[in-house]
């Protein structure tokens, strides 16, 4: 008995040996064919629904790496986890194993199961598969583009050839379904449209082309096509016609050339202004001219400096803009102006007059009292506006305070201290005009409706100080700020440059190291603003009183020049 148990026992160990040996040699091929995917209960390879297991390691051989890599990661990731599609996917993972340094993979293909029933609607035409749509279960279909085929008519879509009423779309889908085009043969004939053209030498027309299309009988056709630079003339043409069996419509359109109008402007008055045709040669008019100015050619845009070239058709309605370069040769101080157009003048200027010494505030005291000296007693200042001759000894501003011409409240980043600005003013009239805009007066300085009237002998000089804080600090000019800019226009050409003006601006040239280009250069405020034009409308009548008897008495003939002029100033106005 002993004996047989001993040999039961050799044999059961045997068997454990050879069972162990085998599980750990099975090869890399037979490791990667015998792994599969684990389902869960009532899922297979054609049906997942729910997680999967993806073993990591194998007791085919201990020894053995697996791995796995899915294509949809989002429906079915590397660790099994599924999350289900709205539509039924196919998913292809791929196992990877690893042994003794070799490597093999395979492929593993699955249907992960939709949220929804997906159907497919299959459209065909004369035979052929025109698409074909997946709906989901209930959904309706929308419909494709109607098929185009020639010599047939689309009369619609069909569950069958042999329906009477054509597929309902807002039929719910609950099956595959193929619908099919119904087509009828078309009866076809030609037709053709005859193109004519307005010729540009009269109004006559030329036929230029002939066009023969191919149209279903009975078909209505509209022959209107609008061309660029031309307009159908209707009373003409013929657009409309039904397309006949015998081939004998025929469509005429008569195309007319628009006109279009080119106008010649300088200054902002019309030259001359021509109506021309679309394709007509589009030319330049005689060369304008303007006194002191050199023509260089026309502009297509206002203040433009890039002469048009006149090379091509006309093809719209132009407005032209003489391009003009002062021809008067400047000197000095203005060398860097000669050259410089209309346009850009005003830039060259600030930038001549932005090169300035900037002064101490508190030091232009004791430099309008020399600039603004009354030349008939040096020892005074004549103020602004009320024109009082006072004693031109700074006294803190007792008897006489700087005026600022353009409002210190509305000088933004431009300088307080800027002297051509400043101007000796009687603190309550420096008071009571403010900050308020300068607006027109009929006599006496002071305030008036919209704003404040410096008075006709001071009024250019204003303007012109005005004209001078525009350009070197780029301050906008209108009743809001310090006045409207006709006005101002108006101002310096009634009252204008006298020898007071140019004394003070050589003196202010002396401290500042820049100048009032309006004083040395009336006509710079025409050659930036254009035409200065003086109406019966927009000047004001007024008197001024002078007392002839005593006019000569306080005459100083060693000053002859400046006070004859200051003399013109105030009796210019009774010409």
């Amino acid at each position: 008995m002993k004996k047989l148990l001993f040999i039961l026992s050799i044999i059961l160990l045997a068997t454990t040996l050879f069972s162990c040996t085998e599980s750990t040699n099975y090869t890399i091929d037979r490791v990667l064919d015998r792994v599969d995917v684990i389902y869960a209960e009532g899922d297979d390879v054609f049906s997942v629904t729910t997680h999967v297991t993806l073993p990591d390691r194998t007791d085919l051989n201990k020894s053995a790496s697996l791995s796995w890599v899915s294509d949809k990661p989002l429906v079915l990731d590397e660790f099994g986890t599924v999350n289900r599609p709205d539509e039924t996917t196919e998913v292809t993972l791929t196992l990877t194993v690893t042994l003794d340094g070799e490597t093999r993979e395979k492929n593993i293909y699955l249907m992960v199961v939709g949220i929804y029933q997906y159907y497919t609607v299959t459209f065909e035409a004369d035979e052929v598969s025109y698409g074909s749509i997946k709906v989901k279960d209930g959904d309706k279909v929308e419909p494709i583009a109607d098929p185009v085929i020639t010599g047939s008519s689309f009369k619609g879509w069909f569950i069958s050839e042999d329906d009477v009423n054509a597929f309902d779309f807002d039929t719910p889908i609950t099956d595959n379904i193929k619908l099919i085009a119904k087509l009828d043969v078309l009866v076809l004939a030609d037709y053709h449209i005859e193109y004519y053209y307005q010729n540009l030498a009269d109004d006559a027309y030329t036929l230029v082309e002939t066009e023969t299309l191919n149209g279903e009988v009975g078909t209505e056709i509209d022959a209107t096509n609008e061309i660029t630079g031309y307009s159908i003339d209707a009373e003409q043409s013929v657009l409309t016609g039904t397309i006949a069996e015998n081939d004998t419509l025929v469509l005429k359109v008569y195309y007319e050339r628009n006109l279009y109008t080119i106008q010649f402007m300088s200054d902002g008055v019309e030259l001359q202004s021509n109506e021309l045709k679309f394709g007509a040669p589009l030319s330049a008019i005689t060369n304008p001219s303007k006194e002191d100015h050199v023509f260089l050619g026309w502009s297509i845009t206002n203040n433009g400096t890039t002469p048009y070239v006149f090379s091509t058709t006309v093809d719209s309605s132009i407005t032209f803009y003489a391009i003009w370069q002062y021809g008067v040769e400047y000197t000095g101080y203005y060398a860097s102006i000669n050259g410089v157009t209309d346009a850009n003048l005003k830039t060259a200027l600030r930038m001549l007059i932005s090169q300035m010494t900037t002064l101490v505030y508190s030091n232009t005291s004791n430099m309008l009292n020399v600039s603004d000296r009354d030349p008939s007693n040096p020892n005074n200042v004549i103020l602004v506006y009320n024109r009082q001759s006072v004693n031109r000894t700074w006294d803190g501003g007792s008897t006489w305070n700087k005026e600022h011409v353009w409002p210190q409240s509305k000088l933004g980043t431009a300088s307080a201290s800027d002297i051509h600005n400043l101007k000796p003013a009687n603190p309550v009239v420096n008071s009571t005009r403010g900050n308020l805009p300068f607006a027109q007066g009929t006599n006496s300085f002071g305030t008036v409706s919209g704003g404040y009237f410096p008075g006709h002998q001071d009024k250019g000089d204003i303007a012109r100080i005005v004209f001078y804080m525009h350009v070197r600090w780029n301050l906008i000019i209108n009743t809001s700020t310090v006045g409207d800019l006709d006005m101002l226009l108006r101002w310096h050409i009634e009252d204008p440059v006298d020898d007071f003006e140019r004394n003070r601006n050589d003196l202010l040239y002396g401290y500042q190291n820049n100048r009032n280009p309006f004083i040395d250069h009336p006509e710079f405020a025409e050659r930036i603003w254009g035409p200065i034009t003086l109406t019966a409308s927009n000047q004001e009548t007024y008197t001024v009183d002078i007392d002839f008897t005593s006019m000569f008495d306080d005459i100083d003939f060693s000053n002859y020049d400046i006070i004859y002029v200051e003399f013109k100033k105030e009796s210019q106005y009774l010409m």
